[in-house]
């Protein structure tokens, strides 16, 4: 994501060069949350609102050789991209477009996990990973998985990012060390 994140800050005209990682992803959810603030948009799009859905297109699907429920499923970056291309080319201003695409970004997502959990027969998902610092996208993915019956897992006393993996990998280490004596 944080690829996909910098790819959209640079057409945009945000970033094209990061001092540090994540740079281009907060001043993309800055962008998309000032268009918000000024036109009074709270929330999700909701699925009959056309002007958010140039990258409606659903995931490319697993082979059909493989099992669909363990195969990988893909966003669709690329239509991502040719959204964002075709809104600059409309005129449109860098942060409306950049509120369009946490949208669909969240929308797909949300499509997508809600098929994967389906196909596993789980009623729960659960965010995490740096780019769910993004609080705008965090809210967004969470309400349209919510709205699709589905019961949301957010961090909340680790970080979502490298930090709680860390963390993980601590308390991993600590439950070996302990089910086979101190060393």
């Amino acid at each position: 994501m944080g690829r996909l994140f910098d790819g959209v800050a640079a057409l945009l005209g945000l970033r094209h060069y990061a001092s540090y990682e994540g740079q281009a992803a907060m001043l993309l959810e800055a962008a998309a949350i000032r268009a918000a603030r000024r036109l009074g948009l709270p929330g999700a799009a909701s699925e009959d609102e056309p002007s958010w859905h140039h990258a409606r297109e659903k995931p490319v699907p697993p082979s059909a050789a493989s099992d669909p429920v363990d195969a990988p499923v893909r966003l669709p970056t690329v239509a991502f991209a040719q959204s964002v291309l075709r809104e600059l080319d409309q005129g449109l201003e860098p942060d409306v477009i950049a509120l369009h695409f946490h949208h669909n970004l969240a929308q797909a997502t949300a499509r997508t996990a809600a098929a994967l959990a389906g196909g596993h027969g789980c009623e729960t998902v659960a965010l995490s990973g740096g780019v769910f610092q993004n609080m705008l996208l965090l809210e967004l993915l969470s309400r349209d998985l919510e709205a699709r019956g589905l019961r949301v897992l957010v961090h909340r006393n680790v970080p979502t990012n490298d930090g709680g993996l860390c963390l993980g990998q601590a308390q991993t280490a600590a439950a070996i060390v302990l089910r086979n004596g101190a060393a």
